[in-house]
């Protein structure tokens, strides 16, 4: 409940209304800003260009960590995130992603 409360509270301070109690996606397409970040299972990092469309050559490097499975994992997603999160390093030198982006 308290993390529920803390997810919501979070998008509603990127909301162009926040008196209305309510956000859109659009609201939301702040980079850095409140839970936007590099280093995404499906989008590339901002310093390459185009963040906010999906990436299919992005999804499918974090699809090979699930090959061969019929249910996700967690040890084959923390992979996929670690991945994602090591080449971001490695070829972003802006990458952006604090704690509290990780956590979301």
């Amino acid at each position: 409940m308290i993390f529920r409360l803390f997810y919501i509270r979070g998008e509603l301070l990127a909301s162009r209304n926040i008196l209305s109690g309510a956000f859109n996606l659009d609201d939301l397409d702040l980079h850095d800003y409140p839970i936007e970040h590099d280093a995404s299972l499906s989008r590339q990092d901002k310093f390459f260009g185009e963040w906010t469309d999906f990436n299919q050559t992005i999804f499918n490097q974090v699809l090979e960590f699930y090959e061969g499975m019929d249910i996700a994992t967690i040890p084959a997603t923390a992979a996929a995130k670690y991945a994602r999160v090591q080449d971001s390093q490695k070829r972003n030198p802006h990458k952006f992603c604090t704690d509290r982006e990780s956590f979301f």
